[in-house]
């Protein structure tokens, strides 16, 4: 009878002893254990997230310049030129989308556009630092627990855009997607990412945070005509949520993610990360799934090919 016997788990990524963990290493993690080894200790990525990946962060680039360029103030013509030649159009020359990809530098220009048109009056307030400089993609690492083993968990992150609405402050953060919807909403509604933003902005300023606001940027491929017109179908390109914190909710968000991180050292100690295959496809196919189903002997391999790229990305930078 033969015996399995699965390979060393990577060394733990410290630094001075601390753990750096961020929203995407939790929701690895819960999703599957699995996928938090191959992309948090091994740090490789399916290569074909990369063009989704990249368009995100242009439009990310492209509205931190809209917020703390123009402020409260609505965008103009000549401005969403600005916007184009400052941002997006620098991002792309330094990370060029493959020639096939649709989510091009044409296609964030008008997805821009009619973001401007669609939010051109904020119902908020923009928030400043101490230096009077917009709060926009503010990075931040904190403190999160130390464990009985003596590692250090530090949160990270990015906050979007915190601001001011009715006088409170309230957490704003952009999503791209394909697909929005109602189904979208009530994913983004109960994400746990929010709360650990609220959670470590209020952290970080001893300022009372009431909420957290959502605003979803479809970026699927432009039809040739489209069944309701033009007008209908950019609508649907956006969607917009704005969700209330309720007694000890983020208190609690901290108690249960110190469990996640206790139960991630509890494997980790075992030098095995169990699978969870009912999501292999539970949000379609796992960019990993081919490798779980090879020889154990035959799984570095794969994963070392140029299917899969190195993790560089984090939100400290």
């Amino acid at each position: 009878m033969s015996t399995f016997h699965r390979a060393p788990l990577p060394p733990l990524p410290l630094k001075n002893g601390c753990l750096e963990i961020d929203n995407s290493f939790l929701e690895h993690f819960i999703t599957c254990p699995r996928r938090t080894e191959y992309n948090d200790l091994y740090k490789r990525i399916w290569a074909g997230d990369k063009p989704a990946l990249n368009f995100g962060s242009a439009v990310h680039c492209a509205l931190e310049y809209r917020y703390t360029h123009f402020k409260n103030e609505p965008p103009t013509v000549l401005d969403e030129q600005d916007i184009f030649d400052h941002a997006l159009a620098p991002h792309f020359a330094q990370n060029p989308q493959p020639e096939d990809d649709h989510r091009t530098l044409q296609l964030a220009q008008e997805i821009i556009g009619q973001y401007n048109q669609r939010y051109q009056h904020e119902p908020f307030s923009l928030m400043v630092d101490s230096e009077g400089k917009v709060m926009a993609e503010m990075s931040f690492s904190v403190p999160l627990c130390t464990l009985p083993n003596g590692v250090s968990i530090i949160y990270t992150g990015r906050v979007d855009l915190p601001v001011l609405w009715d006088g409170q402050i309230f957490i704003g953060d952009f999503k791209t997607a394909s697909t929005l919807g109602q189904s979208k909403t009530d994913e983004m509604k109960v994400s746990p990412q929010f709360e650990g933003y609220c959670w470590a902005f209020q952290e970080l300023t001893k300022k009372p945070v009431a909420g957290f606001f959502v605003r979803g940027i479809r970026t699927k491929a432009k039809p040739g005509k489209p069944t309701k017109g033009w007008p209908a179908w950019w609508d649907e390109c956006f969607m917009s949520h704005k969700e209330y914190l309720r007694p000890g909710q983020l208190d609690e968000w901290r108690t249960n993610t110190i469990a996640l991180v206790e139960e991630f050292f509890w494997h980790y100690s075992r030098g095995f990360m169990p699978q969870k295959k009912k999501a292999c496809t539970l949000y379609g196919k796992c960019p990993y799934y081919d490798i779980c189903y090879l020889p154990e002997e035959s799984r570095q391999q794969m994963l070392a090919s140029d299917l899969f790229t190195r993790n560089e990305w984090s939100p400290l930078k």
